[in-house]
C-alpha cells in the first residue's frame, strides 16, 4: 500500500487525478481472485441441492443492481468438491476472462455461493464495502491490460496489479450508498430505451405485413387462406416463388477460412444471414436476392434472412440465390423476410429450407405498376424507424457516459457524496 504526502494529491493513470488525499493501492492487495472451472455436461443440471454454475451468458440473469444468484445450469457440492471446483462466495464480482465479452466491461456480484466456469473469474475483496469495489471495477477498459491476439483474454496478473483509489471504510459505503440512489433512476431510463428498441425492431416487420394485406390503395381486399398473411389485395396473385425467380444455387462455391484468409480482397462474402469476409473475387454482377438456407437464424422471426444485392459479390453455400424474373427483387427480400419460415423449414437437429421447399413458398405477387411504389413506401417508413432508433442510440450512449462520469467522480472523491447531487455532478456531460 502507498501512501502520499499531505501535501499532495494522488494521481492514478487510469482514473486522472484524485480529488482527495486518499491512499491508492492495486487491486490484487485488496482482494483475491478465483479461476473458474470447466464441467462435464452431465454433471450439469436443474434440480435441488446444487449451487449455480455461472457462465458468462448467465449474466443477463443478474438483477437490477447486478446481483447474480442463479443460472441456467446447476452442480452439487458433491460433485464440485470431488472435481476440485472452488466455490465463490457471496459478494465476488465476476467478470469475463477471455473473448468479445471481455471487452464490455460487464461485471456482476455473486448473491449466493456459486461456481463459474473457465471463462469467468471472481475478484473477493478482503476488505471495504463490494458495491464501492463494484463501481470502481466498471470503470475499468478491460482492452487497455488485454492480452493481444485474435482472442482478447486477460490475466489476473494484469487485473491484480491495476491502481486503485484507496479511500477508507465509512466514505467507500457513503459513495456505494449515494451511487446506488443515483444511478437508479439512469439504469431505468436505459431499460425503457432499450424496450423502445426492441418495439421499433419489431415494427420493421409488421409494417411490411400490414402493407401486403392492405396494398397502399384503396382497394377490394380477399382472403389468402395464408396463416401469416390472412389477406391481400384481390388484384394481387398468390403464385409460388419458383414462377418469379430463377435459382442460382448451382453456382454458389463455399471458400475454407484458411481459403478465404489467402485471398482477402474488396468483394463481399456472403454466409446464411450476412457477410462473413472479403475476398478478392466475385461469382455474382447483378440484381439478386440472398436467402439464408440454414441456421439458427431462421428460427427467429425477429431477425433478417434475405438481402437484396446489386453488385460484385460472393456466396457460399448456406444462402439460397435468386435472380428475380417477375418481381421487384427489394420488394422480394421484404416478402420473404416476414413471411412464415416454420411452413418450410425442416431439419432435427440444424434449421434449414430446402430448396424444393423454398420453390412452393407462396407470395402475394403485386402488379408490376405497384411494385415500385411498395418499395418506396416500405424505404420511406423504415428510413423513419431509422431516424427513431439512431436517437434512441443516442440518448442511451449519453446515458451510459454521464452514469460513467457520475461513477468517475464519486469513486474518485471529487465532490462529497455526503451533500452532493448525481444531477449536479453530470449536468455538464
Amino acid at each position: 500500500m502507498n501512501s502520499h504526502s499531505r501535501s499532495t494529491v494522488p494521481s492514478i493513470d487510469w482514473l486522472g487525478q484524485l480529488g482527495r488525499r486518499w491512499q491508492t493501492t492495486t487491486l490484487g492487495r485488496v482482494g483475491r481472485f478465483h479461476m473458474g472451472t470447466t464441467f462435464p455436461h452431465a454433471f450439469q443440471g436443474n434440480e435441488s441441492g446444487k449451487i449455480p454454475f455461472i457462465k458468462v451468458s448467465d449474466f443477463s440473469l443478474a438483477d437490477k443492481s447486478g446481483v447474480i444468484s442463479t443460472a441456467n445450469n446447476w452442480v452439487s457440492l458433491d460433485v464440485a468438491s470431488r472435481l476440485g471446483a472452488r466455490v465463490l462466495p457471496q459478494g465476488c464480482i465476476l467478470y469475463p476472462r477471455a473473448g468479445a465479452a471481455l471487452l464490455l466491461n460487464q461485471r456482476r456480484i455473486t448473491g449466493r455461493p456459486c461456481i463459474v466456469d473457465d471463462n469467468v473469474r471472481g475478484f473477493e475483496p478482503h476488505s471495504g464495502d463490494v458495491r464501492f469495489w463494484r463501481y470502481l471495477m466498471t470503470l475499468l477498459d478491460m482492452k487497455r491490460i488485454t492480452n493481444p491476439g485474435p482472442v482478447p483474454s486477460v490475466s489476473e496478473t494484469q487485473v491484480s496489479s491495476v491502481q486503485v483509489p484507496l479511500p477508507p471504510l465509512g466514505e467507500q459505503r457513503r459513495i456505494a450508498d449515494f451511487l446506488d440512489i443515483e444511478t437508479t433512476p439512469l439504469d431505468r431510463l436505459t431499460t425503457l430505451r432499450k424496450e423502445q428498441l426492441t418495439l421499433l425492431r419489431s415494427r420493421r416487420f409488421s409494417l411490411v405485413r400490414e402493407v401486403l394485406m392492405q396494398g397502399l390503395r384503396s382497394t377490394v381486399t380477399e382472403s389468402t387462406g395464408l396463416s401469416w398473411l390472412p389477406q391481400c389485395p384481390a388484384d394481387w396473385k398468390l403464385t409460388p416463388l419458383r414462377y418469379v425467380t430463377q435459382c442460382l444455387d448451382g453456382k454458389r462455391v463455399p471458400l475454407s477460412a484458411e481459403e478465404r484468409a489467402s485471398r482477402q480482397g474488396p468483394y463481399p462474402y456472403y454466409g446464411a444471414s450476412r457477410v462473413v469476409d472479403h475476398i478478392d473475387d466475385y461469382l455474382f454482377d447483378e440484381q439478386l436476392v440472398l436467402l439464408g438456407e440454414d441456421g439458427a437464424q431462421l428460427g427467429n422471426p425477429e431477425l433478417e434472412v434475405s438481402f437484396f444485392i446489386d453488385g460484385k459479390i460472393w456466396v457460399n453455400n448456406h444462402a439460397h440465390v435468386l435472380r428475380p424474373t417477375g418481381i421487384n427483387g427489394q420488394l422480394l427480400a421484404e416478402i420473404l423476410n416476414v413471411f412464415d419460415r416454420q411452413l418450410c423449414m425442416s431439419g432435427a437437429t440444424r434449421e434449414k429450407i430446402t430448396q424444393e421447399e423454398m420453390n412452393h413458398i407462396l407470395l402475394p405477387v403485386p402488379p408490376i405498376d405497384q411494385q415500385s411504389e411498395l418499395v418506396e413506401w416500405i424505404s420511406s417508413e423504415r428510413f423513419k424507424l431509422s431516424s427513431l432508433q439512431d436517437a434512441l442510440h443516442r440518448q442511451i450512449a449519453t446515458i451510459a457516459e454521464r452514469r460513467q462520469a457520475l461513477i468517475t467522480a464519486a469513486v474518485t472523491g471529487q465532490f462529497d457524496v455526503s451533500t452532493a447531487s448525481g444531477r449536479n455532478v453530470t449536468d455538464g456531460v
